[in-house]
């Protein structure tokens, strides 16, 4: 029983380092699944309301920040939003799907809410990476909630991303590819 229980133990931790476990957590998948041989797909804004950044809110983050810190931050936000669509929108066509921007009409709608960020820092000595959690939640074109995900993405704080927009927006990307992949197994019925 006990070799058994180590044998299934390794060939679990040997998936988890060759990367076999999805990037993504379930929260509710609907069955049966109305996205399979489904084709296009609407891509909301993301949502930053209520966001916790670090140990608290946005605004106890953006406190002691100068304007030209929130001015960079807002950036950031608008910056993410992009690359998180965009990234989504081309991995996604690599399958065949079409995933297009909120004013054109598509059966299914991808409603995405990010709700933690560590924008983490860059110095000589310590550094902390970024990480970015995100919440999506699918839905029929009238609102009916089909799917709901969580992902999340870190990037560390390294010379070739010392600022903290680097980090974001590569957090950002990333979690947009993870989001195509999610949509190609529901449109395939094929799991990762």
């Amino acid at each position: 029983m006990t070799r058994r229980l180590l044998v299934t133990l390794l060939v679990v931790a040997m998936g988890l380092l060759a990367g076999c476990v999805p990037p993504w957590t379930v929260v509710r998948q609907i069955v049966p699944n109305p996205m399979l041989g489904q084709t296009t797909f609407v891509v909301m804004p993301i949502d930053f309301a209520g966001v916790q950044v670090g140990s608290g809110s946005e605004g106890s983050y953006l406190a002691d920040k100068d304007a030209d810190s929130r001015r960079s931050w807002a950036d950031d936000k608008a910056s993410m939003n992009s690359l998180f669509a965009g990234a989504l929108r081309s991995h996604a066509r690599e399958d065949g799907l079409n995933v297009v921007p909120p004013s054109q009409a598509a059966p299914f709608v991808i409603h995405s809410k990010v709700v933690f960020i560590e924008p983490g820092f860059f110095t000589a000595f310590v550094n902390k990476d970024s990480e970015v959690q995100m919440f999506i939640t699918i839905t029929t074109a009238d609102g009916m909630v089909l799917d709901e995900i969580t992902l999340a993405h870190a990037t560390p704080s390294t010379l070739t991303t010392p600022g903290v927009g680097h980090r974001l927006r590569d957090d950002a990307e990333a979690l947009g590819r993870y989001a195509a992949r999610y949509l190609i197994t529901r449109v395939t019925g094929v799991k990762e």
